[in-house]
């Protein structure tokens, strides 16, 4: 099952990493002016995501194996490569987010735009009340006009009223008032055509979804937070807890399967009971490996000269760790101080795991490069 869940760990990591790397390229592309230098600038943000991810393995290695000065140059490159990964990817969240944001509360305002103007033409048309249609009144006064006066009609003496004479003078002034009547229906139809397009151009509008909230999310975690958080920093808040989110599963989760794997990887060590006194008591692993019945003398007469070793510098401990080449150099100290010819590394080695895999098997456990269950003698 432990297989299951770390094919899981790593394709979560996969997918972040593949997100982060994919953040700190675009980010990385912005510095440069030409094709050329955006792709140099690019490679590099993509080189320091990477490190950014797998850093963490190189440094607790080398801790583990007390190396401190190249660990803390690891960890000093990581921390600014994390810095960078950061802020790249909390520039393109930002710009991509408000680019989003900003589309959708552009076609709100215009929306909003359109209802106020429309609201405006209403009122101003509401304010005509009920006007005849122009061609009405454009029929009225061409009837005037054709009316019959002495020496022929009304617009043909008076030139369509251009003329005052005595005998249109009555007939031109109904004209006067037919004429204000045709332009306040002009003008009526004008505000009727335009409420009209307005209308059209609104459903177009709500059909495109303009009366959405911009960022509805926003508002309803500035209402949730009952104003401690404004509705304008909630994006900003969003962003940078989905960056440090992806950043540092990106950048610890290869550290932490590994650990995982190794860990999983380790002979089982099932409880044991033992009878005391007339009763069964339980005891771990460790502490019956580790009991007298199973001390290190027992072994001496297989092992021969590593076995003095290890009586003598080693001794258990559960939580204890050892790197190889720590044993190694202190076995290699050991034998020139008692006047002893070291066996070679490999032999060393070999040796130690036949140990490890045989009677102290419950014990010395081998992880990575490293032995667990043992510690120098104080």
């Amino acid at each position: 099952m432990w297989r299951v869940w770390s094919v899981i760990g790593m394709l979560v990591w996969g997918g972040t990493i593949f997100a982060s790397a994919s953040m700190n390229y675009l980010a990385g592309q912005q510095f440069g002016h030409t094709p050329s230098e955006a792709r140099v600038f690019a490679l590099l943000g993509l080189s320091a995501d990477v490190w950014k991810a797998i850093g963490p393995i190189f440094i607790l290695t080398l801790w583990r194996a007390r190396r401190p000065v190249p660990a803390g140059l690891a960890a000093f490159v990581w921390i600014f490569c994390f810095i960078f990964a950061v802020s790249a990817a909390l520039g393109l969240a930002a710009r991509n987010r408000s680019a989003v944001i900003g589309e959708q509360q552009d076609l709100r305002l215009a929306y909003q735009d359109i209802e106020s103007e429309l609201a405006a033409v209403e009122k101003e048309r509401s304010a005509f009340g009920v006007v005849p249609s122009p061609a009405e009144k454009e029929a009225a006064i061409a009837a005037v006009f054709a009316q019959v006066v002495p020496g022929g009609t009304v617009g043909a003496v008076s030139k369509d009223c251009a003329k005052d004479t005595p005998r249109t003078r009555n007939a031109c002034a109904h004209v006067a008032l037919l004429r204000q009547d045709l332009e306040r229906s002009k003008d009526a139809a004008e505000l009727e055509r335009r409420a009209s397009f307005l209308r059209h151009k609104r459903d177009v509008y709500r059909a495109r979804g303009a009366r959405r909230e911009a960022d509805p999310q926003s508002r309803l975690i500035a209402s949730l937070s009952r104003g401690l958080v404004p509705v304008e920093d909630v994006s900003l808040v969003l962003i940078l807890v989905l960056v440090v989110v992806v950043e540092l599963v990106s950048a610890f989760a290869p550290v932490v399967v590994h650990e995982f794997v190794l860990t999983m990887r380790s002979p089982a060590q099932p409880a044991r009971r033992r009878q005391v006194g007339g009763h069964r008591t339980e005891t771990g692993p460790a502490r019956t490996s580790l009991s007298a019945a199973k001390t290190v003398a027992a072994l001496a007469p297989k092992v021969g000269a590593l076995y003095d070793y290890l009586a003598e510098r080693i001794e258990p401990d559960e939580t204890g760790i050892l790197a190889v080449s720590d044993l190694w150099g202190d076995y290699h100290l050991w034998c020139g101080n008692q006047g002893f010819a070291a066996l070679t590394r490999r032999a060393f080695i070999s040796e130690l795991d036949a140990i490890a895999a045989g009677d102290l098997r419950d014990c010395i456990f081998w992880q990575g490069s490293n032995y667990r269950g043992l510690r120098f003698v104080s």
